[in-house]
């Protein structure tokens, strides 16, 4: 259903993502991973057109079923967010209105792209509410944002992304902020919708045991490129890109759970203005080689198995 390729975004001349490539599957879940600053929240923008306003698209193409979103103007792209892809910001505290009501919100999202009346817009809500595992939705349309808690803010973030019942559903670290529990619920949530809506799913998010439950693909960025995209199974089996291997070792291990350090990865993630043509992995991999400082091919190197790293040549 999505096509995103070689999706590159700048800011004032400075390349922020880098010919981006990924594709999504009706009914499918694919998982962004990747550290803070690595571009992942910058791609889900630049599908939706919803860059910042210094930011452009300076190369590639987003293909959603036969449309190419990235040649749409902004009114042709107004008739297609919500109706037929819709985002769940990182957020919702920030996202929402805080001086309207939730129910008016919610309609809102309803009524921008169905021509029904505002009696039969609030059961629509009133439906959507419910959908999403919102508690007595009748008796809470009037409430505000600042009178719910985290996940029920989240909650209602989701009904509106899914008032128009896209196709493709970008949720942007949908749990952020809410505690171990709610993000549970929350993401048990975002499955079954997917489920039941055979809907696309992209999931934004740093956290591998998300991940693992979640994707039926991974793309793993860095400093705004792809280095490594493959099947859940594969990644978590044989992970190929030394980005990739860095972050599954930082995770504990439970069957010993006292007997190692936990590992790090040294540096952090070089700005754009510091990213060269090579590697932009090299100054923190351990297998860094000199011919890391040239530009690295997309290899695939077993089926479906992509990774950006001169280690494979």
């Amino acid at each position: 259903m999505l096509e995103v390729c070689n999706l590159t975004v700048s800011i004032e001349g400075l390349i922020i993502v880098r010919q981006v490539t990924f594709s999504l599957e009706r009914g499918k879940t694919l998982c962004l991973v990747g550290e803070s600053g690595c571009g992942k929240s910058m791609t889900a923008l630049a599908v939706m057109g919803l860059l910042p306003e210094n930011a452009r698209i300076t190369e590639g193409s987003v293909r959603l079923n036969d449309a190419t979103l990235t040649t749409m103007s902004e009114r042709q792209l107004c008739t297609i967010r919500g109706r037929k892809i819709g985002m769940i910001f990182q957020e919702p505290m920030t996202s929402l209105n805080p001086v309207l009501t939730i129910g008016k919100q919610v309609r809102e999202a309803v009524l921008q792209h169905e021509q029904i009346s505002n009696v039969a817009a609030q059961e629509r809500v009133v439906e959507l509410l419910s959908a999403v595992g919102f508690p007595a939705p009748v008796e809470r349309l009037a409430d505000y944002p600042h009178q719910l808690s985290g996940g029920l803010r989240q909650r209602v973030m989701i009904a509106m992304a899914l008032a128009c019942s896209p196709e493709i559903l970008i949720a942007d670290e949908p749990t952020t902020a809410l505690d171990v529990t709610i993000q549970g619920q929350i993401l048990v949530l975002l499955k079954r919708l997917a489920h039941d809506r055979d809907m696309g799913l992209t999931l934004i998010t740093h956290d591998l045991g998300v991940v693992s439950d979640m994707a039926d693909q991974i793309a793993v960025m860095y400093a705004g490129e792809i280095v490594e995209y493959t099947s859940r199974d594969a990644f978590f089996a044989r992970p190929l890109h030394p980005y990739s291997q860095g972050l599954l070792a930082c995770l504990p291990d439970m069957e010993e759970p006292n007997r190692r350090r936990l590992p790090t990865i040294p540096g952090t993630v070089p700005p754009p203005a510091a990213r060269g043509t090579g590697c932009l992995f090299r100054e923190r991999c351990p297998k860094a080689m000199p011919r890391c400082s040239s530009p690295v091919p997309r290899l695939e190197v077993e089926s479906e198995h992509f990774v950006s790293c001169h280690f494979y040549l």
